[in-house]
């Protein structure tokens, strides 16, 4: 018998997990912004137009580039890790800097898709599940 519910709602997943768009929280990056010179800011955009394009890996290197300087910052640390979730030789990493977003989640509508990401990548399959419920 044939359950084409099942098919539906594993079509719909898939569609959701390789178009999920990238999002920008403005209220964020200006907060990160005023705390970087005027070089970075450009370094900034730049990486937000790969990143909002889902060109990860490209962003991800300049995010990192400015995560050296400014590790503190936890959106930054975010959007470092959420293209790294892209990238398999970064996973864990991913999943450090996804998590250490937490206190600021409330203003990430994608926190939950990228956590549950991370925990999938690094095989933590039962706290995916968990994340993306």
């Amino acid at each position: 018998m044939k359950q084409p519910g099942i098919f539906l709602v594993v079509t719909v997943f898939l569609a959701l997990f390789f178009t999920a768009p990238a999002q920008i929280n403005k209220e964020l990056k200006v907060q990160l912004q005023k705390t970087l010179a005027g070089k970075e800011k450009k370094l900034l955009d730049k990486a937000d137009k790969y990143y909002q394009n889902q060109d990860y890996l490209y962003a991800s290197s300049l995010y990192d580039s400015l995560y050296k300087k400014h590790r503190d910052n936890l959106y930054l640390g975010y959007l470092l890790g959420t293209a790294e979730s892209y990238d398999p030789v970064y996973f864990e990493r991913a999943e450090t800097l996804i998590r250490a977003a937490d206190p600021i989640r409330a203003k990430l509508p994608d926190y939950d898709f990228y956590l549950g990401k991370a925990l999938e990548n690094n095989d933590k399959f039962e706290e995916a599940i968990g994340q993306y419920e």
